[in-house]
């Protein structure tokens, strides 16, 4: 609106905040994004630990010299799941983990929802029977947009994990943002974006001002639950790009990786996790210099209404089952649990020494399915602290003094 077509006058308050107002959209972005200020690393490990004499097994090797304060957690993937006998060279793996401290949760599959529930319930079981330092499951191709057969499947299924194998952590993965929020109370951690870098950066399917994204996403009080993971990295340059972008989209786990999806060496692959980043070391540096995200445990949460409870658990408000007995208090020195361990293994996945963290288009609807069916298979970057509505408001006072001038003249 004109100053010369005001046909009325204001008082002077009025007229201040209105030139406020004004000078706070002239200064201001178009649009303003939260962020986290919070993250950490979560590893899909997805390549084999070669443990024999004469093995390469620096993948391996890198994640345990890397420690605990800088990979907290990775998941472990025998064979699309547990396997059908226990690996001894899984075993060895794993007790190198737990020497390091570092977490893992192990790998399960459901066809988005499609598997046969007490076969995945069965699966489940063989993780915690032949790998008894498991901390959680991961479970792959998650629905991103669940209906309520599929909420009811995903609810009893996390339930089962809480309930049965108490303090578990629960991981799933649609490989894409959620189309809708029914799941969202069934999990600790969602992995909502999966791609190569390219997309990542300059998709718009990923933004948070695309009209997807969910109140989930843009909240940075959810960063605990956020995991993106992005390969087909070419520099270092673009890896800081993504971890400060992902840390823009309330990421609070990340990982990264120059490994590819698609043909490496002339081979055919749909695992872009099996070989070592040239970035890692630069990736785990880069993320670690901001306080790292905390897990946060979740309790097992009633089923939603007219929802079967296929494995008679009887999860209701009054009676949620226990979380997180024998340690796992998620807090203190920054550490989850114990002595900065979930459990005996665990993870120094807090904020340092602060604690508990405070907390695409036709091509992305093709991302879509591709991740939410596929999955992930397996064989201080800085941002201003201060309000950026204050700093436009700020940097606008002249602009502010200059209008009220102006008004007050012409409606004198």
């Amino acid at each position: 609106m004109k100053i010369k077509n005001i046909k009325q006058k204001f008082k002077t308050g009025v007229a201040l905040a209105g030139a406020v107002a004004l000078s706070a959209q002239l200064v201001a972005p178009a649009a303003v994004q939260a962020a986290t200020n919070n993250q950490s690393v979560f590893i899909p490990a997805y390549t084999y630990p070669e443990r024999w004499i004469g093995g390469n097994n620096s993948y391996w090797n890198a994640i345990i010299a890397a420690g605990s304060q800088k990979v907290p957690f990775v998941v472990v993937n025998p064979n699309s799941g547990p396997g059908a006998t226990v690996n001894q060279d899984y075993v060895d793996q794993i007790a190198d983990l737990d020497v390091a401290g570092i977490t893992y949760i192990g790998y399960v599959k459901h066809a988005r929802q499609t598997r046969n529930i007490q076969e995945l319930a069965a699966d489940i079981d063989k993780w915690y029977q032949m790998y008894p330092g498991v901390k959680g499951i991961f479970m792959d191709e998650t629905h991103n947009e669940s209906n309520a057969e599929q909420t009811c499947y995903i609810a009893n299924i996390s339930n089962y994990v809480k309930v049965k194998y108490p303090g578990s952590i629960v991981v799933h993965n649609p490989g894409t943002r959620l189309r809708n929020e029914s799941i969202v109370p069934y999990g600790d951690v969602f992995m909502t974006a999966e791609g190569p870098a390219s997309d990542y950066l300059n998709n718009p399917y990923y933004s948070q001002d695309h009209p997807s994204a969910t109140d989930f996403e843009k909240n940075p009080a959810n960063a605990h639950k956020i995991w993106h993971a992005v390969h087909d990295i070419t520099s270092t340059v673009e890896q800081e790009q993504v971890i400060a972008l992902a840390k823009q989209r309330n990421a609070g786990w990340i990982f990264t990786t120059s490994d590819q999806a698609g043909i490496i060496n002339g081979v055919p692959t749909q695992n872009p996790y099996d070989n070592l980043s040239t970035y890692f070391d630069h990736m785990t540096d880069t993320v670690t210099q901001a306080p790292l995200t905390a897990m946060q445990i979740g309790a097992p949460v009633p089923l939603p209404a007219g929802c079967d409870d296929i494995f008679n658990l009887n999860v209701t408000a009054n009676n949620p089952g226990p979380v997180n007995p024998g340690g796992g208090n998620t807090g203190g020195s920054g550490n989850t649990g114990g002595s900065g361990n979930t459990g005996s293994a665990g993870s120094n996945a807090g904020t340092g020494a602060a604690g508990v963290a405070t907390s695409a288009d036709a091509g992305a609807a093709a991302q879509s399915d591709a991740s939410s069916a596929d999955g992930i298979k397996a064989p201080n970057t800085g941002f201003a602290k201060q309000s950026p509505v204050g700093l436009a408001i700020l940097a606008g006072l002249p602009v502010v003094a200059v209008v009220a001038y102006l008004v007050r003249k012409k409606l004198a």
